[in-house]
């Protein structure tokens, strides 16, 4: 149920980031919780209805920065605080993503945090594509103009970029020129994440949805858009309008939000 061209959220002045740097200052932090959490969800999706060959693959580095981040002038507290909203924003994102996709992915490969690679990518990329599963991926995290950051790493976009490599790199890896990846959506909620469109066609994706410009509302437009996909039965397209609706009336009561 996805269109066959590239897929542009819409933004407005409510839509923007606090930064596209990907460097962050952070205390040393513990992922028991969101370990524990995927074991249990887990379970349940491999009891889930088995009917589609279809893969969830989250690519997550949140870092915890915020538009707040300035207001801390104390290192040693925006450091607790970026540890905190990491490990929070990781963690529910990695859950609500894997809850609704109960029933409509038989695998959900969780790239979050320090798992959140080129190399790691590249890998359950050409692993899900040789066994068959069509792969949706998510992106959730930070990124600017043809750029996302991952961790100690970032893809660049561009006719050159490290990006559209990995399907070279895949196709080198495997020794085959014909190689594709079975990759059915991008959805980013990066910064102008709408500048890589291109690049994730260029290497087989069969849709791909970005913000044009920068993006405050990553939540709740990432929830709305993933309920609206895949269990309301709405196009890639009309997911991501009605999720941007929804997310702008929402933050529409914070109007000081709008002009930070």
């Amino acid at each position: 149920n996805a269109p066959s061209s590239s897929t542009t959220a819409p933004t407005s002045a409510a839509s923007k980031s606090a930064s596209a740097a990907c460097s962050s200052v952070r205390a040393p932090t513990s992922k028991i919780l969101i370990i524990t959490l995927i074991s249990i969800l887990s379970i349940y999706i491999s009891k889930a209805e088995k009917t589609y060959p279809r893969t969830a693959i989250i690519l997550q580095e949140n870092s915890g920065k915020t538009p707040l981040d300035s207001a801390i002038t104390d290192p040693a507290a925006l450091a607790i605080s970026r540890t905190v909203v990491d490990a929070l924003a990781e963690t529910f994102e990695t859950a609500t993503t894997t809850l609704q996709g109960i029933g409509k992915y038989s695998r959900v490969v969780n790239l979050t945090d320090n798992n959140c690679t080129r190399a790691k990518l590249l890998a359950e990329l050409i692993t899900q594509s040789k066994q068959g599963y069509d792969i949706d991926l998510f992106i959730y995290g930070h990124g600017g103009n043809d750029l996302i950051c991952l961790k100690g790493d970032n893809l660049l976009g561009g006719e050159s970029g490290n990006l559209r490599k990995l399907l070279v790199d895949a196709r080198n890896q495997e020794n085959n020129q014909s190689f594709k990846f079975k990759l059915r959506l991008v959805y980013s909620c990066t910064c102008i994440g709408s500048s890589l469109n291109d690049d994730w066609l260029a290497i087989g994706a069969t849709t791909a949805v970005g913000s044009r410009f920068l993006n405050y509302m990553a939540e709740p437009m990432i929830t709305f858009f993933l309920n609206d996909f895949l269990n309301n039965g709405k196009t890639v397209f009309d997911a991501a309008s009605s999720s941007f609706n929804g997310a702008k009336t929402i933050w529409s009561v914070f109007p000081w939000w709008q002009q930070t």
